[in-house]
């Protein structure tokens, strides 16, 4: 059965990747859409991106200006935790462009998802942080000077009583 999922995957254009506590990074450039897996003693991870191609009024079009041609956005982003999808706010992703690759690794309760991208000097790394029920943190980093963000984003927990 398994065989017969990369199969489809890989007819379909998809990149499949399996991560345990040993990391590997999954290659991404120019796919519609990748498929990563992650496993730890507590978290079981899957990532699906989709992409789509920039051009025309896409307002990520100028974070394409400079990388290669056609560019690919990154359209959706779905995170699936311990079998449960977690809420993936539209901030954490639509500005993502260009993708390289990716990564799952895990610290304890919690996981980051790694995205690599753009080229030379418009290069950057995207960590989005997070644990069983929620996203935690985004940040942005350019990897002309990748031990400092550019951007930094916490997510809130929301209760209405």
């Amino acid at each position: 059965m398994r065989l017969f999922a990369i199969l489809i995957l890989m007819v379909m254009g998809s990149s499949l990747a399996q991560a345990s506590d040993e990391a590997s990074s999954t290659p991404m450039r120019d796919r519609p859409s990748v498929r990563m897996v992650g496993n730890s003693a507590k978290l079981n991870v899957v990532v699906n991106i989709v992409t789509e191609l920039v051009s025309g009024r896409d307002p990520r079009l100028p974070m394409c200006a400079g990388t290669t041609h056609p560019c690919r956005g990154v359209e959706h982003l779905q995170i699936t935790v311990n079998d449960r999808n977690l809420f993936v706010p539209v901030s954490a992703f639509l500005d993502i462009s260009d993708l390289r690759e990716g990564i799952i690794t895990f610290s304890g309760n919690e996981a980051t998802l790694s995205l690599k991208g753009g080229d030379a000097s418009e290069s950057y790394l995207v960590n989005i942080r997070f644990n069983e029920n929620r996203v935690l943190t985004r940040a942005l980093f350019s990897m002309l000077t990748p031990d400092e963000p550019l951007q930094e984003t916490t997510y809130h927990e929301v209760v209405i009583d």
